[in-house]
């Protein structure tokens, strides 16, 4: 091969190189998905004693969240309804359910989609309970099970003064 080729070569394998390597020793940006904006809470951390037995709501980080405590355990939520158009979710007190914002869509106390348009179960937050500790991670979520056939639910809703979240 002749030295003009190889010259030409290897100066077009140092521009690419160079084009490839980050400027500034910053590295490239990555894009990753997020449930919220701003995500400045990595994790909250209390006393499993604030946690009131039953289902209660908070939002963290601007994330809808609701916990379901029994006994010692703690189950999070994603407080919003697994349907297309999605919308806030809320726990219907005297229904003992969750329901999307129409109540058309509802959900059992352990996030199985029971009624509606559910695409699948409530999608979960992961949360730790360790020493008398609860430890909240409300951008860790893991999409709930793909639901199947659902019954539509009955004409009984949830009033607006009976709705939680």
């Amino acid at each position: 091969m002749p030295l003009r080729v190889k010259l030409a070569i290897g100066a077009f394998a140092g521009v690419a190189a160079a084009w490839l390597i980050p400027k500034g020793g910053v590295a490239p940006p990555v894009s990753t998905p997020r449930t919220a904006t701003p995500t400045t809470v990595t994790a909250v951390e209390e006393a499993l004693t604030t946690v009131p037995a039953g289902v209660s709501f908070r939002t963290i980080d601007g994330v809808r969240i609701f916990l379901v405590r029994t006994g010692a355990t703690v189950d999070g939520f994603l407080g919003l309804a697994t349907t297309e158009t999605g919308g806030p979710l809320y726990w219907c007190v005297p229904g003992t359910r969750f329901e999307s914002s129409d109540g058309d869509t509802r959900y059992d106390r352990t996030g199985k989609a029971l009624s509606g348009v559910a695409r699948r179960d409530l999608d979960r937050l992961q949360v730790l309970v360790a020493a008398g500790r609860v430890t909240i991670f409300p951008h860790s979520i893991q999409r709930g099970a793909p639901s199947g056939r659902l019954a539509q639910p009955d004409a009984s809703r949830c009033a607006a003064n009976e709705r939680v979240g």
